[in-house]
This record gives C-alpha cells, structure tokens and sequence, in this order.
C-alpha cells in the first residue's frame, strides 16, 4: 500500500470514529441541559467543538468519496507549470 494511501484510509478511519463520538458529547450536553438546569459546562466544549468536528469529518468522508470516483484525466493538460515546457503559463498570459 503506498505512503498517500494509508495516510488516506488513516483519515478516514478517524473521522468515521469521530462521528459517532461527537454525537455522543452533543446528546450529553443535551442530557445534562436537560435535566441539570445550572449551565455547568461551557457550550464551547459541549456544543461548537464536537459540532466542528462533526461537520469536517462527514465532509471529510463525503469529499474523500467524490474524488475516489472521479477517475483521474490524462487529457494531457496539467494546469500549471510543467518541467518540461517551462514558462508555458506565463506564455499563454
């Protein structure tokens, strides 16, 4: 397995472990709001990190998923600077 595609599949096993924990710190604070009416801990920890987290990791997984489909273009094309023509960019401006 090469280098770029183990640290792929170890990302992606994060952010597949990430979600479920960042759903079970929301519902907690949701448990203790609930039923606790003090606001003991702050909504910081409780409600804006692991929502961040949340959301990167599913979009993680979802855009992570979006390339793999996508099948790479060999139309010849790289879109920048090639080492082989050189200043081909700078000429076309």
């Amino acid at each position: 397995m090469a280098d770029e595609a183990l640290q792929r599949t170890v990302r992606r096993c994060a952010a597949t472990v990430v979600i479920p924990l960042s759903v079970l710190v929301i519902q907690f604070h949701r448990y203790i709001r609930a039923t606790v009416y003090e606001e003991r801990l702050t909504p910081a920890l409780t409600l804006l990190i692991p929502g961040g987290l949340l959301v990167g990791a599913i979009g993680y997984l979802v855009l992570s998923t979006l390339q793999i489909d996508r099948p790479p273009s060999d139309d010849g094309q790289s879109g920048g600077r090639d080492e082989a023509d050189g200043d081909s960019a700078a000429e076309t401006a």
